[in-house]
């Protein structure tokens, strides 16, 4: 299954200046208010279904267990790319 993400050179161009060169503190938010998650994770299933990621697995991205065991996944990862890149990272 492919995956895409619009990546044309001025798609990019407006990411970085939206993101990078109009930062300002007002952007900010609180998203530990529940209406704020809330309407953050309805974005996120809005995006991500689209990609084939089940409803079963986003509802799971609501409970600090699916951070905690996804924190824990670091340290293999870093073994897997230390082997593959066949040094320390």
């Amino acid at each position: 299954e492919k995956r895409e993400l619009e990546t044309a050179d001025y798609v990019l161009e407006r990411w970085f200046k939206d993101i990078f060169l109009g930062a300002e503190d007002a952007y900010i938010e609180d998203a530990r208010l529940p209406v704020v998650k809330e309407r953050l994770f309805k974005q996120k299933e809005k995006d991500w279904l689209k990609f084939g990621y089940t409803q079963e697995y986003l509802d799971s991205m609501r409970h600090a267990e699916f951070w905690e065991n996804e924190y824990h996944k670091v340290n293999e990862y870093d073994e897997k790319i230390k082997k593959m890149r066949g040094k320390e990272l």
